[in-house]
């Protein structure tokens, strides 16, 4: 599932170090020429440049044994791809893979978890038009759980390099900003569930205005896709940061306002303040992080419709979020920590 699901994944991985008392490997499942020459890997896939595991102390990462795949094992892998592509065979192979791994993992060797198994999904099955989740509490406990893992707090995790740390504050200064902003987030990826996650736009956009208003020493910076719709009384940072960025940019900000997705999990890893706005597509207790965030979510009985993009209910569960509930929910949280600030700097 993208971003978000590699951040679940940082919170599984740091269970399972922790459980072994030794980093762990991530990696994808071996294609059948792997396994013909021993490997319990993908030999051509790393996941060094992944951008959310970058300076996890608690991961280890396998180079490539070649830059290019000999053209015949190419078509031998994709043979048997083929083969596999049934869930009922693909689920055998993946088991036969997890248990060698784990094999070896009882022997002292460092773990190899694979990222892309389906044995490891979070959710039951996908048919053509809706995911249907898996019951056991949070994702990361869900997945935790293969491993013999309990996780009582899940939370997403994600570290920096000292260059990274100070460019962040350079880019905060460079735009005067200093440390009295607010974050946004209105956009919500549409790869996989369409606009089932959004807030409407005007209500966003009154609630900017209240903020304008009431706490005009307050800078709000709107994040995300350059194709997001630009709000007004918002300082543009659309496109302009990285992902990793954007996470620095939200762990020094007064507060961060957002929808289900990646970035919420970034400020859930960065111990952000936030509020989440959450519709019905997943449950707070299966994705969000209750423990850490302010989440508004008014249940529907439709919920969690795990859809792919459609609704015959008119998104009742964003659309009956109310503007004044949040404006009211800002206010609190930003006069706590507004007051915090003034207190220790007296």
């Amino acid at each position: 599932m993208g971003i978000g699901g590699d951040l679940i994944w940082t919170g599984v991985v740091r269970g399972v170090s922790d459980k072994d008392g030794r980093p762990v490997v991530v990696c994808k499942k071996p294609k059948f020429t792997d396994l013909v020459f021993g490997r319990l890997f993908n030999g051509y896939e790393s996941l060094s440049e992944n951008l959310i595991f970058k300076e996890n102390p608690y991961l280890i990462f396998l180079p490539p044994v070649s830059k290019r795949k000999p053209r015949l094992f190419t078509v031998i892998d994709r043979f048997f791809d083929l083969v596999f592509s049934h869930s009922y065979f693909k689920k055998k192979y993946e088991t036969y893979v997890f248990k060698k791994s784990q094999g070896l993992a009882d022997e002292g060797c460092n773990r190899l978890i694979h990222l892309d198994m389906l044995i490891h999904s979070y959710a039951i099955s996908q048919t053509g038009n809706r995911m249907i989740w898996k019951a056991g509490g949070h994702a990361i406990q869900v997945i935790a759980k293969n491993f013999q893992v309990e996780i009582n707090a899940p939370s997403p995790e994600m570290y920096f390099s000292s260059d990274e740390l100070n460019f962040s504050s350079f880019f905060l200064s460079s735009r005067i900003l200093g440390s009295s902003y607010v974050v946004i987030e209105p956009g919500t990826n549409i790869d996989w569930f369409g606009d089932l996650r959004a807030w409407p736009l005007d209500r966003w956009q009154d609630l900017v205005f209240f903020i304008n208003k009431k706490y005009p020493d307050v800078s709000v910076l709107q994040i995300g896709l350059s194709t997001t719709t630009l709000l007004q009384g918002v300082i543009d940072l659309r496109g302009k940061t990285s992902f990793r960025e954007a996470a620095l940019i939200i762990k020094d900000s007064l507060l961060f306002v957002g929808t289900e997705g990646g970035l919420m999990h970034a400020a859930a890893a960065v111990k952000a303040r936030a509020i989440i706005l959450w519709g019905g597509v997943t449950l707070p207790s299966f994705a969000g992080y209750p423990h850490l965030h302010k989440i508004i979510s008014n249940s529907v009985p439709c919920a969690p419709c795990g859809q792919l993009g459609w609704c015959d209910n008119d998104k009742v569960c964003m659309n009956s979020i109310r503007v004044e509930v949040v404006q009211s929910e800002l206010a609190r949280m930003l006069s706590e920590k507004i007051n915090r600030v003034d207190l220790y700097e007296k």
